[in-house]
C-alpha cells in the first residue's frame, strides 16, 4: 500500500516541466543567484535565478529560451572594435591594450606597463614592475619608494634606522656593521644594494632568491616580489602565487618571481592569461571569466556546475523524501 502512496505523491509534487529537463540543460542553467545568470543578459532580455535555474524574461514579461550574450557593447577595453583609446589595438574584434600597456582602473585608458621611479603612474603594479619596493601614491601620481625605503640613484634602498642621522658611510658602518652606507642627501643610513633591513632595524640581511636560505620574508620579497614568503627558512611563493621564470628588467637575465594566480575579472588578452591551479577560467571580452560549465561562487572562485547542481538536487531530494514520509504517516 505504501508503494502506491509513494507513486501518487511523486506524481502530484513533481512538476512535469522539471521531469522533462535534460541533464545537460540543468548543468548549463543551474544557479545560486542572479549574478550567475548574467551571461544570458541581452537587449530586451532579463535573466533571473529562479528555483535554482536561470530563466530569461523578455520585455513583454514572457519566458524565453536563455542564450549566452554574443556581444559586449561598450567603449571600454574589452569592448567592440574600433579602438579609439591611445595604445589600444583591435584583436579578434575586441579592443585590448598593446603588449607593453595595461588598462586603467576604469578600463577606459591604456597605461604604460612599467614605470620607473619618478615616472607618472596610476597603479602600484606599474612601479613594482621596475622596483618591488616602489608604489604609486595617489597624492603624487609618480612612482616613489615605500616609506621604509629611500630613492638612492634611481633604486629603492632599505633604511636601517629613522632615528640615526649620518654624514658619512663610516658612521653607518660603525653603527650598523657592514653592507650599509650613508645617503648624504637625506642623512640616513641605507642598506647597500643586495641587502635589506632586518626586523630589529639594526642590521642588513642579504636578499635571497627562490628556494635559497632566508631568515625573514623581506629577503625574499626583494628578489621575488610581494608574493614571496620565508617558510621554514626557505624563500617560497605564498598561497595563491606560483613561481615563474622571467627576464630581469634590470639585467635581462632569467630570475624566478612569484606571480599571482589569475582572479575573476582580471584583465587578459588570451586564455593563458587566466591560468589558475584548477584551469577554471577563460578570457572573455578582456576579463577572466568562469569557463562554460563553471559558475562563480561569491565572485571569488569558479566551481563546476555539476557540483552546484548535484548539491541543489540532493537538497531538493531530501526535502521530497521528508514530505513523502510525513504524508504516508498521515495516511496511516
Amino acid at each position: 500500500m505504501e508503494f502506491w502512496h509513494l507513486l501518487i505523491v511523486l506524481s502530484v509534487i513533481m512538476p512535469t516541466n522539471v521531469l522533462s529537463i535534460s541533464s545537460n540543460e540543468l548543468l548549463e542553467l543551474s544557479c545560486n543567484d542572479d549574478m550567475q545568470c548574467k551571461q544570458f543578459q541581452q537587449d530586451g532580455i532579463k535573466p533571473k535565478c529562479m528555483d535554482g535555474h536561470c530563466q530569461c524574461i523578455n520585455s513583454a514579461g514572457e519566458n524565453v529560451k536563455c542564450k549566452p550574450m554574443n556581444n559586449k557593447l561598450s567603449n571600454i577595453i574589452g569592448g567592440n572594435c574600433p579602438c579609439n583609446q591611445p595604445n589600444a589595438e583591435c584583436y579578434q574584434n575586441r579592443c585590448y591594450c598593446v603588449i607593453d600597456s595595461i588598462p586603467s582602473s576604469d578600463k577606459r585608458r591604456c597605461l604604460k606597463r612599467t614605470a620607473v621611479l619618478g615616472d607618472p603612474c596610476e597603479l602600484d603594479v606599474q612601479c613594482q614592475k621596475g622596483d618591488y619596493n616602489a608604489i604609486c601614491p595617489s597624492t603624487l601620481g609618480r612612482c616613489s619608494c615605500m616609506e621604509q625605503f629611500a630613492n638612492h640613484d634611481q633604486q629603492c634602498l632599505s633604511k636601517v634606522s629613522d632615528k640615526f642621522k649620518c654624514t658619512s658611510t663610516a658612521e653607518c658602518l660603525k653603527e650598523f656593521g657592514s653592507n650599509s652606507q650613508c645617503d648624504s642627501v637625506i642623512q640616513r643610513c641605507l642598506c647597500s644594494d643586495g641587502f635589506v633591513t632586518a626586523l630589529n632595524n639594526s642590521t642588513c640581511l642579504t636578499v635571497s632568491k627562490y628556494l635559497a636560505d632566508c631568515e625573514e620574508t623581506s629577503q625574499c620579497i626583494n628578489t621575488m616580489g610581494p608574493g614571496a614568503k620565508c617558510v621554514d627558512r626557505t624563500c617560497q611563493c605564498d598561497v595563491n602565487y606560483f613561481p615563474q621564470v622571467i627576464n630581469s628588467t634590470k639585467t635581462g637575465t632569467p630570475k624566478t618571481v612569484c606571480t599571482r594566480e589569475a582572479e575573476l575579472g582580471q584583465y587578459c588578452r588570451v586564455n593563458k592569461d587566466c591560468n589558475d591551479s584548477e584551469q577554471t577560467m577563460d578570457c572573455v571580452y578582456g576579463e577572466c571569466c568562469c569557463k562554460f560549465g563553471f559558475y562563480s561562487i561569491n565572485d571569488a572562485i569558479c566551481m563546476r556546475s555539476d557540483s552546484i547542481s548535484k548539491f541543489s538536487q540532493s537538497t531538493t531530494f531530501l526535502h521530497i523524501v521528508f514530505f513523502i514520509v510525513s504524508f504516508i504517516r498521515f495516511l496511516n
